[in-house]
């Protein structure tokens, strides 16, 4: 059963999905981590939450990509969970997997799904020019495989300095760390899944992509 949480922000995202705008659905971003830290600042011990540590898998997928795995990072960093990649016996697919109290892991896997449906958007509209320029010859793939992932990483940093800046601006460090019981349950995985640092080969595209990434911290948020 859903909680009034999981709730407020799933129909939060919902609406965001629903608008033909990108812009729309990447303000839900910030208003859900809004969301979840003044859950934790005003709830009582024991109330809503069971305190479960469960597993919640945003996206199986055969090809498991870099900036899924950073995205995952950026978003259990965010959201009171640990992230990680789990890799299904049946059939060998991976997913993106947060590993958290029942509420975190849910919205942490909601949340990410819904970004990755943004950045995929952005990557579709990329792809689409890349083909039309090569299209005239003279433009290479490997040149458009190079903007493209100078984008992502501009853009995946962006996303992970505006949250940081709204933790920072609201003091709300201690709101996104997960509980003691969750870190001891992601130690006894004994996983080393840390954040990796790339080096971007366009700028230019690095810098689009960050401003897309940041750009919606100056906007006013969606209405709870």
């Amino acid at each position: 059963m859903q909680s009034k949480i999981e709730k407020r922000v799933l129909k939060l995202l919902r609406l965001a999905g629903n608008n033909p705008s990108p812009e729309e659905a990447e303000r839900a971003l910030l208003k859900a981590q809004e969301l979840m830290a003044k859950y934790h600042l005003d709830m009582v011990p024991g109330e809503e939450d069971d305190g479960d540590i469960v597993r919640e898998y945003a996206y199986w997928s055969g090809n498991i990509c870099y900036y899924h795995q950073q995205l995952g990072q950026i978003i259990s960093e965010n959201f009171r969970t640990k992230g990680f990649v789990s890799r299904r016996k049946s059939d060998g697919k991976r997913a993106i997997t947060f590993l958290g109290e029942r509420v975190d892991a849910r919205i942490s896997a909601a949340v990410y799904n819904d970004v990755l449906k943004i950045l995929n958007k952005y990557l579709g509209e990329m792809r689409k020019r890349d083909k039309e320029r090569r299209a005239s010859g003279h433009y290479s793939k490997a040149r458009a495989k190079i903007e493209r992932d100078s984008f992502v990483l501009g853009f995946l940093d962006g996303i992970d300095k505006a949250l940081a800046a709204q933790v920072q601006e609201n003091k709300w460090e201690l709101m996104v760390v997960p509980s003691d019981e969750v870190n001891k349950a992601y130690l006894s995985l004994h996983l080393k899944w840390k954040r990796t640092e790339f080096r971007t080969a366009d700028q230019e595209k690095y810098q689009e992509g960050y401003r897309k990434g940041k750009k919606y911290r100056t906007k006013k948020l969606l209405g709870e």
